[in-house]
């Protein structure tokens, strides 16, 4: 049984319990209940895991599950609001370890999707049913997760929701690729860059569509708070470690501590485009402080979208 939570001005407090056994009839396979409950968000689910099937480098994952979400929203004439997602669904994943290189990954989704509005403007109102095929690829090499000093987290995905054969309400088409890396130089100097491309077909519902925003993706936007079918996204971070080895060396509740300054530049467009303009382009920079303590990561930032507003960010604990 594991407990966790987290608490961030974008989401508010969160709760994450998961109960299970980690060799279900002695065969390895990992099955648990997981649950999420928070102020914006909440899951309920079940899924079944083996990493290794008999003694070949095959997995496979199966999911059922309940969530929603409650998420801001700027339509593109600018009007604000927020609207409450819900999904109720079944993945299933096969994926083959390709010895040191990664992960490569066949998922089937079935799901039920109901965005509905909470508040202000939402003309996106649907209720759909999609069955999705996917293909992924993951190579995930950071030597942590919080505060990484070196590897890659690099991913992409090809996804289809096709009407005649898979008899999803929604057919549509979008790839994705991330391209990630940390480089650390003298062991405090830690330097993050980041490159997201994603384009969907414009027959994509808004459900699927590519979101943008946050402490961890861009500065000055809430979380998920820009959506489109096509997304670039380009991050330049540097890190450093501060030299408080001596105060750190008896002290339990802190580990270290970070400061950090982050541009980001960013375009997304509600339809696909080929042809780009700068004035398609915005970009985002911030600072934030870094602290690693027994309880998770702990930040607080501030970040300024150019040409916009400023948003102020604290955070503690894990993603979940």
């Amino acid at each position: 049984m594991r407990f966790g939570g987290k608490y961030d001005t974008d989401r508010r407090a969160q709760l994450y319990i998961e109960f299970g056994d980690e060799a279900l009839l002695g065969m390895g396979i990992k099955s648990m209940f997981v649950g999420r409950f928070g102020t914006k968000d909440g899951k309920v689910g079940f899924k079944l895991r083996d990493d290794r099937i008999f003694t070949t480098y095959l997995t496979f994952d199966l999911q059922g599950y309940y969530t929603w979400q409650v998420n801001p929203i700027t339509t593109p004439s600018g009007k604000g609001g927020s609207y409450r997602e819900e999904r109720r669904g079944v993945r299933f994943q096969v994926g083959q370890q390709l010895q040191r290189l990664g992960q490569f990954i066949i998922e089937l989704r079935h799901e039920n999707i109901k965005d509905v509005k909470e508040d202000g403007a939402f003309p996106y109102t649907q209720n759909i049913n999609l069955r999705t095929f996917a293909i992924k690829a993951i190579a995930d090499k950071r030597d942590r997760i919080d505060f990484a000093t070196k590897g890659i987290n690099n991913y992409w995905s090809w996804e289809s929701g096709n009407k005649l054969v898979l008899g999803s309400t929604e057919p549509f088409t979008k790839i994705l690729v991330n391209l990630e890396g940390y480089y650390t130089f003298r062991k405090r100097a830690t330097w993050h860059v980041r490159t997201f491309f994603g384009v969907a077909d414009r027959s994509t519902p808004f459900s699927e569509n590519f979101r943008l925003g946050g402490m961890d993706e861009f500065y000055g936007l809430y979380k998920n708070e820009y959506f489109g079918r096509q997304l670039f996204l380009l991050s330049g971070e540097y890190r450093i470690k501060l030299p408080l080895e001596s105060f750190l060396r008896d002290n339990f509740m802190f580990r270290n501590f970070y400061v950090s300054a982050r541009y980001d530049l960013g375009g997304i467009w509600l339809d696909p485009q080929l042809v780009f303009s700068l004035e398609d382009f915005f970009t985002g920079i911030g600072g934030a402080l870094g602290i690693d303590t027994v309880l998770g990561p702990l930040h607080f930032a501030i970040g300024h979208l150019t040409g916009g507003r400023t948003v102020g960010y604290i955070s503690l604990g894990f993603n979940y």
